[in-house]
């Protein structure tokens, strides 16, 4: 993926960096809210299982419209023509409105043609909506019907095939069904463009006229991951699968580091949100470790993607050295 969360945070404080993307991309976000807030981590009622699942979530307080905001390198992706943004929820109130899931919008009004919004509740209770502002009046919004319950985890989708001209809403429940799938046809070129900081949990501070309560989530969010292209539904099963060992996951390396390896310090990144870590690792050798891409174990958009390249003993062997992990 271009982006993923999976909160396993100890607690956020608004300091920069501290929701960490374990994508490889670095695209790590930073917690916000009203008069200082942020959002907090819990463990306790995870969307898929305590021992091996979806572990530690975020918890927002709509109240405070708490959010985090996402690392400024995320590309702009109704530029990019076909994406697929995917994440767990889980609303308390249902019958609120205007739930920002994930938007970029900061520019956006009813009236211009800038911002995206992903959101629970603006046009009834428990219905999901996915706005494009550069699309035309008829085709601006795609909305699923009534299917969000409160104190319920769901499995959402939305995103863009550029190719069919689609927008879409998928979504599934905690056994894999599909609770809705809806989608709408646009005419224009693309859905158009879009500036500001992308954002989960609630519209940024930043957003005109939007620094109240009245645009935040009530409830958790989990595990949102941004794709480069519209997956398939078999694709989006694959990502609604994804767990890892939660209490027992101390260190984890995808080997998906972006800017490859040099020899400096951290560049190996822990990926699994252990409170005591990250144990991130550095390169050595004479001829350096390096990521490669091109036959992953699993292939496909929801494969294991990128891996690592070590040269062999004959060449001083190249590996990677962790201090700290408590073992």
């Amino acid at each position: 993926p271009l982006l993923e969360y999976r909160f396993e945070q100890g607690a956020y404080n608004s300091t920069a960096n501290e929701v960490t993307d374990t994508s490889g991309n670095a695209l790590h976000g930073t917690g916000g809210g009203l008069s200082g807030a942020t959002p907090g981590v819990a463990r306790t009622s995870p969307a898929r299982g305590t021992t091996t699942g979806t572990c530690g979530y975020a918890v927002f307080d709509r109240s405070a419209k708490e959010y985090v905001t996402v690392g400024s390198g995320l590309p702009n992706l109704p530029a990019m023509g076909s994406f697929t943004v995917t994440g767990w929820i889980r609303t308390t109130d249902r019958t609120q409105a205007n739930q920002r899931i994930f938007i970029q919008d900061e520019a956006g009004n009813a009236s211009s043609s800038n911002g995206y919004i992903f959101s629970l509740g603006d046009r009834g209770a428990g219905r999901l909506s996915f706005l494009t502002r550069a699309t035309t009046a008829a085709t601006d919004e795609t909305i699923t019907t009534a299917v969000i319950a409160n104190n319920t985890w769901y499995f959402t989708a939305f995103g863009v095939d550029a190719t069919s001209k689609r927008k879409f809403i998928v979504v599934l429940d905690t056994a894999g069904n599909t609770v809705a799938s809806v989608s709408t046809t646009y005419t224009q070129a693309t859905i158009g463009s879009t500036t500001g900081a992308v954002s989960i949990g609630g519209e940024t501070n930043a957003a005109a006229g939007e620094a109240t309560a009245s645009f935040g989530f009530a409830g958790n969010i989990d595990e949102v991951r941004v794709y480069p292209g519209a997956l398939s539904n078999s694709e989006l099963s694959t990502v609604w699968g994804l767990s890892a060992g939660c209490a027992g996951l101390v260190a984890s390396y995808a080997f998906e580091d972006a800017a490859g390896y040099n020899g400096s310090a951290g560049e190996l990144t822990d990926a699994a949100g252990w409170s005591g870590g990250p144990f991130n690792g550095r390169a050595e050798g004479a001829a350096l470790p390096s990521t490669a891409t091109a036959s992953p174990a699993r292939v496909g958009a929801t494969g294991t993607c990128g891996y690592g390249s070590f040269p062999g003993p004959n060449t001083n062997g190249g590996y990677f050295t962790i201090t700290g992990l408590p073992l």
